[in-house]
């Protein structure tokens, strides 16, 4: 876990996904995991080359982006 954050207020978690193969298809991703309306969802991405925050940034606004 990288950090705790929110998504249309609700509680999220910001994870790092280990390099493959350990992290298997979503190797080296940024992963934002939250529950709307009961049902969990999470977006994951894949920005190699960008410096964590940038990484965390966009998967937060990813995520906002969700309706």
């Amino acid at each position: 876990m990288i950090r705790r954050a929110a998504v249309h207020g609700l509680p999220a978690l910001v994870l790092a996904a280990p390099s493959s193969p350990q992290g298997g298809e979503n190797g080296d991703h940024v992963t934002v995991a939250w529950n709307p309306q009961g049902h969990g969802a999470f977006v994951s991405l894949h920005l190699g080359g960008y410096a964590e925050p940038d990484r965390i940034a966009a998967a937060l606004a990813v995520a906002a982006s969700w309706r």
